[in-house]
C-alpha cells in the first residue's frame, strides 16, 4: 500500500501498516451487539469456552481477535503485531502478507476481509490498494430527482454499458450495490413501472453506505474520449442523499463530509421548482406541485456545496448542472434541443452534442428565471451543464409510470470522470 492514500469516508492518511484487518461478512444485528465504542475490546481467553457458546462465528471459523466498533478482528495491524512478537517471526509473517493486495491473503475469502480504518473505524473498500478511488456527490433539493437519475444512470451505464465507446470500457457495480441497485431501484421503476420513495432521512453511517462501481478506461478500436496511453483502473463511490440532509447546514456537515472532498458534483436543477415552470404546469396541466417542492432556494444550496468545497478545491472539481426532468422543460417551450434526443454513440459526435447541450441549458435557465444558477456555478471553472430525463413521462397520481423513456442519464457522469481522468 501507499503512505500517500486516503480513507475516502474520513479522508484520513492512509499506512496499512498500522491497519487491522477485520471481517465484513457480519449481519448489522451482530455488529450492534458488539459496537463498543472506537476502542478494541478484546475477548476475554480465560472464558474461551463460555464465551464460544455465545460469539458469533465468521463463515471461515476464523478466529475473533476483538471488536472494533462492531467489526470483528481477525488479523492485528503489522504494527501490533511487532509489539506482540519476541522472535520476529511473525513479523516476518505480517511484512509478507502486507505486500500482497489479494484480498484472500488478508484472511479467508469467504469472511469478505478488509482492512479497516482507524480515524472512522469502517472497513475500506477491498480494491483501496489496486484502483484510485473517486467520490461522486449526486446533490439536489427535495423532489429534485435524484434516485430516479441514479436508477436510470447506472442502468444505462453498467447494464447498457451506454459509455464505452467515449472510453469508459466498462463500468459494473460492486456486488453489494449491484443486489441493492437490482431490489431498491431497479425492479420497482423498470419492472413495476413505479416511482420510487422520497429518500428518507439518513443516519449518522450514510457516508459509510456509497454505491460502488468499478470504472475502466481504456483505449477501443474507435476514437474514444480516453486521452491515457494505458488502461486505468478506478473506484467510483456515489452517494443518495435525501434533500433534508443535504439542506440542513449541521446536518450535511456531519452526514455527509464528503463533500468537502468529493472529486465531482452532480448537481441535480429541478425545473418544477422554478416559478415558470411551477405556474404553466398549474395552468395547463392542473398540477399543484408545492407540497412536493423544498423550500431551500436550490441556487442557495449549490452555493452551499460549494463553499464546502473551498475555493482552492474549486478549480479542480468538475461540477456538472444538471437540468432534471427535461421531458418537463420540451414540453413547455419551443424546440428542437439537442438534450431532447437519445446521446451519440460515437465519441466526436457526443462531444459535440455536449457543448451544444451546454449552452441550450444556459440559455434555458435564464428564459425559466434559473439565471442566478448560471451565476452562482461560473465560481467554479470546471462546471458544464447537461440536461437528463431519469423517467422522460410524467407518473400517474398513484405513482404508476405507463412508459419509460430515460433519456441522456450517464452524460454528466461520463463528462466529470473524463474530466478528471484526462487531466
Amino acid at each position: 500500500g501507499s503512505a500517500s492514500l486516503t480513507c475516502p469516508f474520513c479522508d484520513a492518511d492512509i499506512d496499512f501498516a498500522r491497519l487491522p484487518v477485520v471481517a465484513t461478512n457480519i449481519s448489522e444485528g451482530v455488529r450492534a451487539s458488539y459496537r463498543r465504542g472506537p476502542a478494541v475490546v478484546a475477548i476475554d481467553r480465560a472464558r474461551a469456552d463460555s464465551a464460544e457458546r455465545i460469539m458469533p462465528r465468521l463463515p471461515s471459523g476464523a478466529n475473533i481477535l476483538g471488536w472494533i466498533d462492531g467489526w470483528p478482528v481477525t488479523r492485528r495491524s503489522l504494527i501490533d503485531a511487532n509489539r506482540m512478537s519476541n522472535d520476529g517471526s511473525l513479523i516476518n509473517t505480517f511484512r509478507r502478507l502486507m505486500q500482497v493486495n489479494d484480498a484472500i491473503d488478508l484472511g479467508p475469502a469467504e469472511d469478505l476481509p478488509a482492512y479497516l480504518c482507524t480515524s472512522c473505524d469502517h472497513p475500506l473498500p477491498a480494491e483501496i490498494e489496486t484502483h484510485e478511488v473517486l467520490t461522486i456527490g449526486v446533490v439536489g433539493t427535495i423532489g429534485a430527482g435524484k434516485s430516479h437519475f441514479l436508477t436510470a444512470m447506472i442502468r444505462d451505464a453498467s447494464r447498457r454499458q451506454m459509455m464505452a465507446a467515449l472510453g469508459i470500457a466498462d463500468f459494473a457495480p460492486d456486488e453489494r450495490t449491484g443486489i441493492t441497485f437490482q431490489a431498491d431501484y431497479y425492479r420497482p421503476v423498470y419492472r413495476e413501472h413505479h416511482v420510487l420513495p422520497r429518500t428518507v432521512r439518513e443516519q449518522a453511517d450514510l457516508r459509510f453506505r456509497p454505491m460502488s462501481f468499478k470504472a475502466r478506461f481504456a483505449k477501443g478500436a474507435t476514437p474514444s474520449l480516453w486521452e491515457g496511453d494505458a488502461d486505468r483502473e478506478t473506484l467510483v463511490l456515489f452517494h443518495d442523499i435525501s434533500g433534508e440532509v443535504l439542506t440542513n447546514r449541521e446536518e450535511r456537515a456531519s452526514v455527509a463530509p464528503f463533500l468537502r472532498r468529493a472529486d465531482a458534483l452532480i448537481f441535480l436543477v429541478d425545473p418544477v421548482a422554478l416559478d415558470p415552470v411551477r405556474e404553466w404546469r398549474r395552468q395547463t396541466r392542473h398540477c399543484h406541485d408545492d407540497d412536493a417542492l423544498d423550500d431551500y432556494h436550490q441556487t442557495d444550496l449549490l452555493r452551499a456545496c460549494m463553499s464546502e468545497i473551498g475555493d482552492e478545491r474549486l478549480c479542480d472539481v468538475p461540477i456538472a448542472i444538471t437540468l432534471s426532468k427535461s421531458d418537463i422543460v420540451t414540453g413547455m417551450l419551443p424546440g428542437p434541443f439537442a438534450f431532447s434526443r437519445p446521446s451519440a454513440t460515437e465519441a466526436t459526435e457526443w462531444l459535440r452534442e455536449r457543448n451544444v447541450i451546454h449552452s441550450e441549458v444556459i440559455k434555458v435557465l435564464r428564459e425559466l428565471e434559473g439565471g442566478d444558477i448560471v451565476t452562482a456555478a461560473a465560481r467554479a471553472p470546471r462546471t458544464t451543464f447537461h440536461a437528463v430525463a431519469p423517467l422522460g413521462a410524467e407518473p400517474a397520481e398513484d405513482g404508476r409510470i405507463e412508459e419509460l423513456r430515460s433519456l441522456r442519464c450517464t452524460d454528466p457522469v461520463a463528462n466529470v470522470l473524463l474530466t478528471i481522468l484526462n487531466t
